[in-house]
Protein backbone atom coordinates (compact mmCIF):
# COMPACT_ATOMS: atom_id res chain seq x y z
CA UNK A 1 0.00 0.00 0.00
CA UNK A 2 3.19 2.33 0.23
CA UNK A 3 3.34 2.36 -3.44
CA UNK A 4 -0.39 3.88 -4.04
CA UNK A 5 -1.76 6.89 -3.98
CA UNK A 6 -4.04 8.06 -0.93
CA UNK A 7 -7.75 9.56 -0.49
CA UNK A 8 -5.62 12.87 1.11
CA UNK A 9 -8.39 15.04 1.06
CA UNK A 10 -12.20 16.17 -0.55
CA UNK A 11 -13.06 19.72 -1.33
CA UNK A 12 -16.99 20.50 -0.55
CA UNK A 13 -18.53 23.39 -2.00
CA UNK A 14 -21.14 24.30 0.52
CA UNK A 15 -23.94 27.23 0.57
CA UNK A 16 -23.07 28.28 4.21
CA UNK A 17 -19.52 27.43 5.49
CA UNK A 18 -20.74 28.82 9.47
CA UNK A 19 -24.09 26.28 9.33
CA UNK A 20 -21.34 23.43 7.89
CA UNK A 21 -18.47 24.14 10.92
CA UNK A 22 -21.09 24.07 13.30
CA UNK A 23 -21.14 20.63 12.17
CA UNK A 24 -17.73 19.61 11.92
CA UNK A 25 -16.61 21.53 14.95
CA UNK A 26 -19.15 21.45 17.06
CA UNK A 27 -20.43 18.15 16.92
CA UNK A 28 -17.88 15.89 15.28
CA UNK A 29 -15.02 18.04 17.13
CA UNK A 30 -12.65 18.73 14.04
CA UNK A 31 -10.26 21.25 14.16
CA UNK A 32 -10.11 24.07 12.05
CA UNK A 33 -6.63 24.23 10.06
CA UNK A 34 -6.88 27.43 8.25
CA UNK A 35 -9.47 29.77 7.18
CA UNK A 36 -9.64 32.60 4.73
CA UNK A 37 -9.81 33.53 1.12
CA UNK A 38 -10.10 30.68 -1.06
CA UNK A 39 -6.61 31.06 -3.25
CA UNK A 40 -7.85 30.10 -6.77
CA UNK A 41 -11.75 31.47 -6.87
CA UNK A 42 -13.89 34.21 -5.50
CA UNK A 43 -14.42 33.17 -1.85
CA UNK A 44 -14.00 32.19 1.47
CA UNK A 45 -12.47 28.59 2.51
CA UNK A 46 -12.02 26.72 5.55
CA UNK A 47 -9.45 23.49 5.63
CA UNK A 48 -10.14 21.26 8.27
CA UNK A 49 -8.42 18.79 10.21
CA UNK A 50 -10.32 15.35 9.80
CA UNK A 51 -7.45 12.99 11.63
CA UNK A 52 -6.24 10.90 7.67
CA UNK A 53 -7.99 13.22 5.50
CA UNK A 54 -7.91 17.20 4.94
CA UNK A 55 -11.72 18.13 4.23
CA UNK A 56 -11.87 21.55 2.31
CA UNK A 57 -15.18 23.68 2.58
CA UNK A 58 -15.34 26.30 0.00
CA UNK A 59 -18.24 28.75 -0.15
CA UNK A 60 -18.15 30.95 -3.57
CA UNK A 61 -18.92 34.36 -3.42
CA UNK A 62 -22.38 35.37 -5.00
CA UNK A 63 -20.44 37.99 -7.10
CA UNK A 64 -17.28 39.82 -8.05
CA UNK A 65 -13.71 38.95 -10.41
CA UNK A 66 -12.96 35.19 -9.80
CA UNK A 67 -16.16 34.07 -9.59
CA UNK A 68 -16.59 29.99 -9.99
CA UNK A 69 -19.33 29.45 -13.07
CA UNK A 70 -21.27 26.79 -10.62
CA UNK A 71 -21.60 27.39 -7.41
CA UNK A 72 -24.28 24.67 -6.10
CA UNK A 73 -23.27 22.57 -3.23
CA UNK A 74 -21.41 19.84 -4.22
CA UNK A 75 -18.14 17.30 -3.80
CA UNK A 76 -15.87 19.35 -5.77
CA UNK A 77 -12.51 17.60 -5.77
CA UNK A 78 -11.42 14.40 -4.62
CA UNK A 79 -7.90 14.97 -3.61
CA UNK A 80 -4.80 12.04 -3.98
CA UNK A 81 -1.37 12.25 -2.86
CA UNK A 82 1.99 10.79 -1.90
CA UNK A 83 5.38 10.79 -2.66
CA UNK A 84 6.72 12.15 -5.99
CA UNK A 85 7.38 9.39 -7.55
CA UNK A 86 4.22 7.55 -6.45
CA UNK A 87 2.07 10.38 -8.01
CA UNK A 88 4.27 10.30 -10.75
CA UNK A 89 3.71 6.45 -11.62
CA UNK A 90 -0.09 7.03 -10.80
CA UNK A 91 -0.05 9.99 -13.56
CA UNK A 92 1.43 7.56 -15.97
CA UNK A 93 -0.93 4.61 -15.44
CA UNK A 94 -3.77 6.80 -15.51
CA UNK A 95 -2.78 8.15 -18.88
CA UNK A 96 -1.95 5.05 -20.39
CA UNK A 97 -5.30 3.53 -19.54
CA UNK A 98 -6.62 6.90 -21.82
CA UNK A 99 -7.33 8.77 -18.68
CA UNK A 100 -6.92 12.36 -19.20
CA UNK A 101 -4.16 14.39 -16.99
CA UNK A 102 -4.11 17.87 -17.17
CA UNK A 103 -1.51 19.62 -15.79
CA UNK A 104 -2.47 22.59 -13.54
CA UNK A 105 -0.76 25.54 -11.63
CA UNK A 106 1.07 24.86 -9.00
CA UNK A 107 2.80 21.54 -10.36
CA UNK A 108 -0.44 20.16 -9.48
CA UNK A 109 -1.96 17.60 -11.73
CA UNK A 110 -5.59 17.03 -12.64
CA UNK A 111 -8.65 14.83 -14.42
CA UNK A 112 -11.50 17.53 -15.18
CA UNK A 113 -15.16 16.79 -13.90
CA UNK A 114 -16.01 15.82 -17.50
CA UNK A 115 -13.90 12.74 -17.55
CA UNK A 116 -13.96 11.48 -13.78
CA UNK A 117 -18.21 10.98 -14.97
CA UNK A 118 -17.05 8.89 -17.13
CA UNK A 119 -15.15 7.07 -14.25
CA UNK A 120 -17.30 7.45 -11.48
CA UNK A 121 -21.01 8.68 -13.05
CA UNK A 122 -21.13 11.63 -11.43
CA UNK A 123 -19.09 14.93 -12.29
CA UNK A 124 -15.81 15.71 -9.45
CA UNK A 125 -12.65 16.78 -10.17
CA UNK A 126 -9.55 14.15 -9.00
CA UNK A 127 -6.60 15.87 -8.01
CA UNK A 128 -3.13 14.46 -7.70
CA UNK A 129 -0.74 15.98 -5.03
CA UNK A 130 2.85 15.50 -3.73
CA UNK A 131 2.57 14.82 0.14
CA UNK A 132 4.94 14.25 2.55
CA UNK A 133 3.21 11.98 5.09
CA UNK A 134 0.39 10.34 2.48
Amino acid sequence: MADQVKVVGLELVVSGIDSSLDYFVDVLGWEVAFRGDAPDVAGEVVVLDGGNIAVTLLQPADSGPGMMGDRSPRLAQIVLGSSDDVVAAAIERSRHAGVAVHDGPGGRNFVPPEVVEGILGFETALTFNVVGDA
